[in-house]
């Protein structure tokens, strides 16, 4: 009994404490008055030196709460019991006191590195979750300065702030982007806080109201479907659909992994979006890559704000009323691509127009150019006679065998590029553990026609050797290896593929029957760092999560971008492609940019820039050359980067 007595005093002591900072300073307060009063008192009723009891508490207080007060005593009394109160209070007063401001203040500055202070900002970025994109969305960000400018003016923003919500910060965390930002990096203009964009009292937090864009990337890769991902965002977008209120709803930039659900995701969101299906969009260009030589560094190139020539929008009042055939003199360091649309809330793409397609108020001029200076139109004094391209007699289709290592929700969209392209007719084979009924499973639910292609499914392990020559990878043309989905992680991933790749390398050290070249070898990433693993030139290589992540950023400034990104990289409509001069009736050795330009356009093309193969087989891709009439050649060196309609060669 007398053990439960004790167990429920420090039970009861425990709840009291456990209440916060203010209930241990007030039982602290306690404590020292039931000390100055018990010491008090004790001394006034054994030497009876005061006039009354409040002298004598007074006495022990200044004792208790001050030892420079111990040396006045005198008497064997007095100086016993100052030396107990003063010791008392080295205890109770000062080493309670500072051990219970010390823990108040660690728990205040943690909780405000923990990010969970609501913030009041106007007009900020807000980037939601934190998966591999993120590192990417905020570098382009404080890369894009004129860009951003810009995007600030058009939301009367006087500087950039990015607010990203993180599942739970931490010193690593920011350690990790500190050191990926470097010099970029600044506490004004990246602001961290903790949260689940799924709750709304954590999308207050950040103030998503008055943010200027959102930015919500998808999750990495975590083992489940596609379709899980999706969900989540589907949730978050409709989570600040319903609880804004009357609030008009801010500019959301997000991705789906299955283009099925875009139309749901757009009804979700009541406010302006754009949505980048994001699996078909690097499918697409994993079979672009597969179809065209050095098409994988002109998307490097084109992503990057930093690195070359990027896609850049044009809606300068001086250029409505204009033909678009006329647009390439009034840009002359610029290459015109296009339109992009105003149609309800998001723009429809108008690439590769008829010559004669006039700029309307309210369009956007889509262009291939370096800095925003090349996009701001040179007006001539006299505007070019319009004059519409020959038609073009279509190229005999030819045939490829394309061999695919791996699983992953981009297989789909690879292989229906392959069939949708009307020039070629591929065989594919398609080599994973994953079963073979799963894979057709999701094929036939793909939504489009695939009949045009070839696929055979082959459940193999390619990271052992016999499983890759079984294969016979030297008979093919192109060897894709994708990035599966199962596996976990990136890095996991990415230790696969890289596994894959050298037994790949193994395997074709064996010279072909015929004794054709190898095959083109095109590798899809998780991380920007395991490249560098991959150090042969001959190998394409595609970082997908680098290139989401920088397609997100440069939509969230630009959101006409997302159409016309769908447009190029999806299934159908204007395509890029990579082709010898010849297949443009081009025979000399040499020529100039304008002259290859003058004759992509006579067969109904737009020529952006060349791709030259370099000595160790790679390909170095140049991009809306500044000086029209430097002189290209030898040729046979080099390969046309085009934007062709679909009826096009």
């Amino acid at each position: 009994m007398r053990g439960r007595t004790r167990n429920l005093i420090k039970f009861r002591l425990e709840r009291l404490l456990l209440r916060g900072t203010l209930v241990r300073l007030l039982l602290i307060g306690a404590l020292i008055v039931v000390v100055s009063v018990t010491a008090g008192l004790f001394v006034q009723a054994v030497d009876h030196g005061f006039e009354d009891p409040f002298e004598a508490i007074w006495w022990a207080f200044l004792r208790l709460t001050d030892p420079g007060y111990l040396g006045d005593d005198h008497g064997p009394t007095r100086r016993t019991v100052s030396t107990v109160v003063t010791m008392l209070g080295y205890v109770v007063f000062l080493g309670a006191l500072v051990a219970i401001l010390t823990q108040w203040l660690n728990k205040t500055i943690n909780d405000l590195e923990s990010g969970y202070t609501p913030i009041a900002i106007n007009g900020h970025v807000l980037v939601l979750g934190w998966t591999s994109r993120h590192r990417t969305i905020l570098r382009e960000l404080l890369l894009a300065e004129g860009r951003v400018e810009r995007f600030l003016e058009r939301h009367d923003a006087d500087r950039l702030v990015i607010v990203v919500m993180v599942p739970q910060l931490g010193a690593g965390l920011r350690f990790e982007v500190q050191q990926f930002l470097g010099e970029l990096y600044s506490d004004a203009k990246v602001i961290f806080r903790s949260g689940n964009p799924l709750r709304i009292d954590h999308l207050r937090r950040v103030d998503f109201l008055n943010a200027a864009a959102i930015i919500l990337p998808s999750d990495d890769l975590t083992g489940d479907a596609a379709a899980a991902a999706d969900t989540r965002t589907i949730k978050a977008l409709l989570s600040m659909a319903k609880h804004a209120d009357d609030e008009e709803l801010p500019q959301v930039v997000t991705e789906m992994l299955d283009l099925r659900k875009v139309k749901v995701g757009e009804r979700a969101y009541r406010g302006p979006a754009e949505i980048l299906a994001s699996d078909l969009l690097v499918g697409c260009m994993l079979a672009q890559s597969v179809l065209h030589e050095g098409l994988s560094d002109v998307f490097a190139e084109l992503m990057m704000e930093h690195d070359g020539c990027i896609l850049r929008i044009c809606t300068d009042e001086r250029v409505v009323g204009r033909k678009f055939g006329e647009l390439p003199a009034l840009f002359p360091r610029a290459v015109p691509l296009g339109l992009a649309r105003p149609r309800d809330q998001t723009y429809e793409p108008h690439l590769v127009p008829p010559l004669d397609t006039e700029v309307m108020d309210g369009d956007a001029v889509v262009l291939v150019a370096r800095t925003h200076d090349d996009v701001i139109p040179r007006v001539p004094d006299d505007r070019p006679l319009v004059t519409e391209a020959e038609a073009s007699t279509p190229a005999r289709r030819r045939t490829q065998r394309v061999l695919i290592l791996g699983w992953s929700s981009h297989v789909p969209a690879i292989v229906s590029e392959l069939a949708a392209h009307l020039q070629v007719k591929c065989h594919v084979v398609v080599a994973s553990i994953v079963t073979t009924s799963e894979r057709e499973e999701v094929l036939a639910t793909y939504e489009r026609d695939l009949s045009d292609v070839d696929v055979t499914h082959r459940v193999v392990d390619y990271t052992v050797s016999s499983g890759m020559n079984g294969l016979e990878p030297e008979t093919f043309d192109q060897v894709v290896i994708v990035q599966s989905d199962w596996a976990g992680t990136d890095e996991e991933g990415d230790a696969r593929t890289v596994v894959g790749y050298l037994m790949l390398r193994e395997a074709l050290r064996r010279p072909a029957a015929d004794g054709a070249a190898g095959p083109r070898i095109i590798v899809e990433l998780g991380e920007p760092s395991n490249a560098e693993l991959l150090d042969a030139p001959d190998v394409e290589v595609l970082v997908t999560p680098l290139i989401v992540g920088q397609l997100l950023a440069q939509v969230a400034l630009r959101p006409e971008l997302n159409s016309v990104y769908a447009e190029m990289l999806g299934v159908g409509g204007a395509e890029m492609a990579s082709e010898p001069a010849s297949q443009f009736g081009v025979e000399s050795k040499t020529a100039s940019f304008a002259q290859l330009s003058a004759a992509v356009a006579s067969h109904g093309a737009i020529l952006m820039g060349v791709v030259r193969r370099d000595g160790r087989g790679g390909y170095r891709p140049t991009l809306a050359p500044l000086d029209r009439q430097e002189k290209f050649g030898p040729l046979d060196a080099y390969r046309l980067v085009v934007l062709v309609r679909p009826d096009e060669p």
